[in-house]
């Protein structure tokens, strides 16, 4: 039997394996004693980089055993490539994390900052309402006094509002929650992409489509069935509107009716193929369908979408608006639309190739 030498000056005696070096300092460490030692793990997460063979599976390692007989060649250089191919791959990943990562913080954090200046501009502009009325205050007048109190009591409110630590703790961390629940759906293909968002609305609102990337509708064929549809995960009640962006749109099949669609769906619906039994919608070709009904030809009000064009759906005292473009200019559609509903675009099972993006929601 011949016996096992060891060198001591390279190899950790308790776990007989060794050392690692740091190219950065020169010491060595084993990657097991690391877990024992809380100054050595420090140095391994500092130091990750300069860590010499960290990993046994090196491209080195990996074509030590090459065969050098000639009719190999194109095959080992194949081979050497491909190894290359996946350093690079998981490299560019574990870029476009950390890229993912800055982008979630920031989004959640300029998302706090847009609620700290609604706060503070909301404050500010109900003191300078409450001392502009003052001066100009008819204490004989029933109505001028009547119109002081109602604005004297929001500005109470809304600094009772500010003087409570709970209250304000708990809007922001509706944000932080909602920001979570948004963060624990992502998978890590979610994450890896080039051109990664995470979007919420100004007070935390989730853009997410129920069905499709994020924020992003996309069509392709191969779906069963007549329609498809994606739903909000956001769900609204009383006042809001929202608006979608057509990044991409077939000129073709956007003049039939139902191919497209946008708008409002009870938040409880279950209908699937026959989606506008609960829905109200305006579609791409620029008719109002009925409300709760498949008749797509009732009105035209809009023009037909174009590439570019940003539609928009509001509701205000229950009545259902649309747009393209200016909100400013909105057409009626229809009243008493009360009740939960999230947002909704539906597409034909023929599309394909079509890009829309739900690009804004404000609740009121």
């Amino acid at each position: 039997m011949v016996d096992t030498i060891i060198d001591e000056k390279t190899t950790c005696s308790k776990h007989l394996i060794l050392f690692n070096k740091c190219k950065s300092c020169d010491i060595l460490l084993c990657k097991e004693c690391v877990f024992d030692d809380k100054d050595q793990l420090k140095h391994l997460k500092d130091h990750y980089d300069f860590i010499q063979d960290l990993y046994e599976d090196s491209v080195e390692k990996s074509t030590e055993n090459l065969h050098d007989f000639e009719g190999f060649e194109e095959l080992n250089k194949i081979y050497k490539e491909k190894l290359n191919e996946v350093d690079n791959l998981i490299d560019i990943t574990y870029e476009r994390i950390f890229g993912s990562r800055q982008e979630i913080i920031k989004s959640v954090k300029e998302t706090l900052f847009g609620i700290y200046q609604y706060y503070t501009n909301t404050f500010e502009d109900y003191v300078k309402k409450v001392n502009a009325n003052i001066k100009t205050l008819d204490i004989q007048d029933q109505s001028s006094k009547e119109e002081f109190k109602k604005l004297k009591k929001k500005l109470d409110d809304f600094q009772e509002f500010l003087d409570s630590e709970e209250k304000i703790k708990a809007e922001f961390d509706k944000i932080i929650t909602k920001a979570t629940k948004k963060f624990e759906k992502l998978k890590v293909p979610d994450m890896a992409k080039e051109n990664f968002k995470f979007n919420l609305g100004k007070f935390g609102e989730n853009y997410d489509l129920k069905g499709g990337e994020g924020s992003f509708a996309r069509t392709s064929t191969g779906k069963t069935g007549t329609y498809w549809v994606l739903t909000s995960e956001e769900t609204f009640e009383g006042d809001f509107s929202a608006k979608i962006k057509v990044h991409k749109i077939n000129n073709n099949r956007k003049t039939s009716y139902w191919n497209y669609t946008f708008g409002v769906i009870r938040a409880n619906s279950t209908l699937g193929d026959t989606y506008y039994n609960d829905a109200v919608v305006i579609q791409a070709n620029g008719y109002l369908a009925n409300k709760f009904t498949s008749s797509g030809s009732f009105k035209k009000v809009l023009d037909p979408w174009i590439a570019g064009d940003e539609i928009i759906v509001k509701r205000s005292n229950d009545t259902i608006w649309f747009g393209i473009n200016n909100e400013e200019s909105l057409i009626k559609a229809f009243d008493s639309i009360s009740g939960e509903m999230k947002i909704v675009i539906g597409f034909s099972t023929g599309n394909s190739g079509d890009e829309i993006e739900l690009i804004d929601i404000n609740k009121a």
